[in-house]
C-alpha cells in the first residue's frame, strides 16, 4: 500500500495491491484547485470518476458522481442553508428548526411527484424523539417515538404505522440496564413484535454478563409462550472474549460450535459458512465467505474501505457510501451527508438511519425509498 501527497500535504494517489494477485492493484487520485479544494477523485476499480464544484465565495456548490449524475445545491435561504438539492431525476428539500437543526426532508421524483418525507423532532437535550415518514406514492406512513433515561440510555421505543388516517401502536419496546450500563431487560409488545431470524416473534429476553462484559447467558420468551436459555461460551483462556460455543434449551436452534485462525478471526460459524483473510498489508480484512459451494469474495481500496463483492461495486464520498452498481443497475443513497462534500451547508444533523435510496435501473425508472431504522436487539 503507498501514498503520494502534494507539496501542500494533500493526498494525491492511494494505491493498494491484493496478496494473491498482485496484478490487480487499486488505485486512487485526487486533483485539487490552486487554493486546494478537491476538484476530482478517479477510482481504478470502478472505471470512474466524481468531481466537485464549489461557489465564488468556496462554498460546496455541486457533487458528480460516478454514474454521471450531479447533486447540486439549487436553493438557500437567508442564513445561506440549502434548501433544495436536485439532480435531474430527484430533488431534495431541506427544513430547520428554530436551532438550525435539519428536522424535515422531502425527496420527490420528478418524474412522477412521488414523495417521501420524514420529519423528526428533538427533546429538550437534543435527542431524537420523533420520526415519522410518509410515502406518497404507497399512501402509508409510519411513526418512531423514543424515550431516554436522565443517562442518555434508551428506555423505550414505539413504532406507530397508518391505518387509514390513523397512527396506530403497532409495537412498543422497553430496556432496563444495569449499573454499568449494559442491557439487562428488554420487552416488545404489539401487534408487529420483534423477530429472530427464524422469523419467532420475541416477547421479552434477559441477559446475563461476566467480568469482561461477554453474554454468558440470554433468556428468551417467544410471543407463543416458548422460552429459550442461550449459553455463551468462551473457551479460549488466551482470550476470553473469545466466544466459542452456544447451546440452547430450545428445540429450534441447535447448539452452535465457532472455530479461529491463529491470528483470532473465524473461520466458520454454525450457519457452515466458511470466511478467509488477507495475510497481507490488510491482515484480517474478510476476502471471502463460501457457503454450499457458493463464494462471495471482497475487494478494498487504499482507504481500507470495501469497494467490491463478485459483480456489485460500491462507491463512497469520505466514508459515507454513496453508489452501489450491478452491470447495468444502480443504487444511488442520499443519507447523513445528502453528499460528503455537501454536507457542511446541507444535512449534517441528518441521522444515519434516515438514509434515502435511490434505484436507478437499467429502464430508467427511479425508486424512492426509506431505508428502515432496525430494532437496538437485531
Amino acid at each position: 500500500m503507498t501514498f503520494t501527497y502534494s507539496p501542500q500535504g494533500a493526498l494525491e494517489t492511494a494505491t493498494s495491491t491484493i496478496c494473491s494477485t498482485p496484478q490487480s492493484s487499486t488505485i486512487i487520485t485526487n486533483s485539487y484547485d490552486a487554493v486546494g479544494r478537491l476538484l476530482q477523485e478517479t477510482f481504478s476499480q470502478h472505471d470512474g470518476t466524481t468531481t466537485y464544484g464549489y461557489t465564488t465565495a468556496g462554498k460546496p456548490k455541486s457533487y458528480t458522481d460516478v454514474t454521471g449524475k450531479t447533486w447540486a445545491v439549487t436553493e438557500n435561504d437567508e442564513y445561506g442553508r440549502p434548501t433544495m438539492v436536485a439532480d435531474e431525476d430527484v430533488q431534495l428539500a431541506l427544513n430547520y428548526d428554530a436551532l438550525g437543526r435539519l428536522h424535515t426532508w422531502t425527496s420527490t421524483d420528478k418524474a412522477t411527484n412521488a414523495t417521501l418525507t420524514t420529519a423528526v423532532t428533538w427533546d429538550t437535550l437534543d435527542r431524537e424523539q420523533n420520526r415519522q415518514v410518509t410515502n406518497s406514492a404507497k399512501n402509508t406512513a409510519w411513526k418512531l417515538e423514543q424515550e431516554y433515561y436522565l443517562n442518555h440510555q434508551l428506555s423505550s421505543k414505539t413504532m406507530k404505522r397508518e391505518t387509514g388516517s390513523t397512527l396506530n401502536t403497532v409495537r412498543t419496546e422497553t430496556y432496563s440496564y444495569d449499573e454499568r450500563n449494559r442491557l439487562t431487560d428488554y420487552t416488545c409488545t404489539g401487534s408487529d413484535p420483534v423477530r429472530d431470524d427464524k422469523g419467532n416473534a420475541i416477547a421479552q429476553q434477559s441477559f446475563a454478563y461476566d467480568t469482561y462484559n461477554n453474554i454468558t447467558k440470554a433468556v428468551t420468551e417467544f410471543s407463543s409462550g416458548d422460552p429459550d436459555t442461550a449459553i455463551f461460551t468462551y473457551g479460549n483462556a488466551q482470550d476470553p472474549c473469545q466466544l466459542t460455543s452456544v447451546s440452547h434449551s430450545h428445540n429450534d436452534f441447535p447448539a452452535e460450535t465457532y472455530t479461529y485462525d491463529a491470528a483470532g478471526c473465524l473461520n466458520a460459524d454454525a450457519s457452515g459458512r466458511q470466511f478467509t483473510y488477507d495475510t497481507g498489508i490488510n491482515c484480517g480484512y474478510l476476502r471471502s465467505v463460501t457457503q454450499e459451494d457458493v463464494t462471495s469474495n471482497f475487494v478494498y481500496d487504499p482507504l481500507n474501505r470495501v469497494i467490491g463483492e463478485d459483480d456489485t461495486s460500491l462507491v463512497y464520498c469520505g466514508s459515507t457510501l454513496v453508489n452501489q452498481r450491478q452491470g447495468n443497475d444502480a443504487v444511488r443513497f442520499v443519507g447523513e451527508e445528502v453528499s460528503v462534500h455537501l454536507r457542511r451547508c446541507a444535512a449534517e444533523t441528518m441521522p444515519v438511519s434516515g438514509f434515502l435510496a435511490l434505484r436507478q435501473m437499467a429502464l430508467s425508472s427511479v425508486w424512492i425509498m426509506q431505508v428502515p431504522v432496525p430494532s437496538i436487539t437485531t
